[in-house]
């Protein structure tokens, strides 16, 4: 009886056993689409990248990306393919070439920067950062977790500027952070900001302005860059006004056995006048002289202001003049009296041989309204008599503020 139990039990296994390699010789294999989607880091399809799709066997298929940025393994064994991304004939960046595909998840999105439409940035971000170039209007910006992606913006027009961005991830902001060159950690704009939207105040189209956007998971964001007016007024964007000459310049040179005695700006005592004849003097009649290619005695300036103008040096020099205000404070212009100093104290010749105006061994030169206009709208704009300041000339002496841009200027004896 146990015997014929045994036997029954071994046919009862085989036939299960049967069963299953039955069943399995009869399952049919599963086919599935494979695609690969490739956009730039504004979210636009990207085409003739090459997609390569390699099994487990090491067979490979090669797809191109069309119009729309896809690639795709149509009907294909499922299982699990290694994709690698060539460059071929499309402006895509490659980094890394090679991504992971299952009989699960036969999808995959990727972002390549498009070498056409982006710029290397620099300063606090990661080595081999890039920004993708916008203007205005709205962009659809694909978004990594807990990284910034960065755009860079340039104005066609100087104005004010609206920067905001909308989408699914609550924590996401956007921000202001520098130039490509210098890159920075934090929001960098004035006024209002509450992380979604913020203002950009531009007076000079040429500067190129980083956004970031700071996502902390995978999402898409819609950026916007609005013009919403023109840019208030800015002195400082104003347009320089070169002031010429219009005095009747002559040669000078000083008389034979001629000394110089510079004004001296600590004495309360000390005034000048401009004469009839277009020249200051002095109140005891002393004719007053500038100082164009010399330095006084007592070193307040330690160069000529001929230097300063480079007249002197070719490679060395700044524009002299500033910024005019009338009684009421109100903006009249930006004066630069460089054409002007030249007119008077000019240069050399190819033997080195002064040409100019001044006297060519003290380089002064009778002063004029128009040099005095000059020395005074150069030295208040740059604060060479202020105290307190950088510029500030007469530390430890008991300047007479008044006479103050007289410290150039000497009489003949």
């Amino acid at each position: 009886m146990k015997r014929i139990v045994s036997i029954f039990a071994l046919i009862l296994a085989f036939c299960a056993l049967a069963t299953v390699l039955t069943s399995c010789e009869n399952e049919e294999p599963v086919y599935k689409d494979y695609t690969v989607t490739i956009t730039d880091g504004l979210g636009n399809p990207m085409d003739s990248v090459i997609v390569k799709f390699v099994n487990s066997d090491g067979e490979s298929k090669s797809r191109v990306t069309g119009k729309d940025g896809i690639a795709s393994l149509k009907n294909a064994l499922a299982g699990d393919y290694t994709v690698y991304i060539e460059k071929g004939f499309s402006n895509a960046v490659i980094i890394n070439g090679s991504y992971d595909l299952t009989a699960d998840v036969n999808t995959l999105m990727l972002v390549l920067r498009d070498e056409t439409k982006s710029m290397d940035i620099y300063g606090d971000v990661p080595d081999g950062s890039y920004a993708c170039l916008v203007g205005v209007g709205s962009y659809t910006v694909p978004c990594e977790a807990d990284k910034n992606s960065y755009f860079v913006f340039n104005a066609q027009k100087p104005g004010t500027y609206k920067v905001c961005v909308s989408s699914e991830d609550e924590k996401l902001t956007v921000g202001y952070y520098g130039i490509p060159m210098f890159v920075q950690s934090t929001h960098r704009g004035d006024g209002e900001y509450d992380g979604k939207s913020f203002e950009l105040i531009i007076q000079d189209s040429a500067t190129p302005y980083v956004l970031g956007i700071d996502a902390s998971r995978f999402v898409n964001a819609t950026l916007t860059v609005e013009r919403t007016g023109d840019a208030p007024f800015d002195p400082q964007f104003a347009p320089w006004t070169v002031v010429n000459s219009t005095h009747d310049i002559t040669k000078f040179t000083l008389p034979a056995g001629a000394a110089l005695t510079d004004i001296d700006v600590t004495d309360p005592t000390v005034s000048v006048s401009l004469g009839d004849d277009g020249y200051y003097y002095t109140a005891d009649g002393k004719q007053v002289y500038i100082r164009l290619g010399s330095v006084c005695e007592a070193g307040y300036l330690d160069v000529p202001l001929a230097l300063i103008a480079g007249l002197i040096d070719a490679n060395f020099g700044q524009n002299i003049g500033g910024y005019v205000y009338d009684e009421n404070g109100e903006f009249v212009g930006k004066y630069s009296y460089n054409s002007m100093i030249e007119a008077y104290y000019g240069g050399t010749d190819e033997e080195g041989n002064y040409t100019g105006n001044c006297d060519p061994k003290t380089g002064v030169y009778p002063l004029t309204e128009e040099l005095a206009e000059a020395i005074i709208c150069h030295g208040t704009s740059a604060g060479w008599w202020k105290p307190n300041t950088a510029n500030y000339l007469f530390d430890g002496i008991n300047v007479v503020t008044e006479n103050a841009w007289l410290f150039l200027c000497c009489t003949i004896d």
